[in-house]
């Protein structure tokens, strides 16, 4: 079976992005803290990518001892 030269493969997600069922996981615990309101799902979700990405960072730069 040959190829489809035209189906192209997802790019990878970028890299040190956290993966998504983790962001989805913080923006939830988020967006209960904000009390359910809906209508900030994106803001919920950029947050949750930077704390995440925030923690691996500092994690990264931890001296292992």
């Amino acid at each position: 079976m040959k190829e489809n030269p035209q189906k192209k493969a997802s790019p990878p997600p970028p890299t040190g992005a956290p993966p998504a069922d983790e962001v989805a996981r913080r923006a939830y615990e988020i967006y209960l803290a904000r009390g359910g309101e809906p209508g900030h799902e994106q803001e919920d979700w950029l947050r949750a990518e930077k704390e995440l990405r925030e923690q691996a960072a500092s994690a990264r730069k931890r001296p292992r001892g």
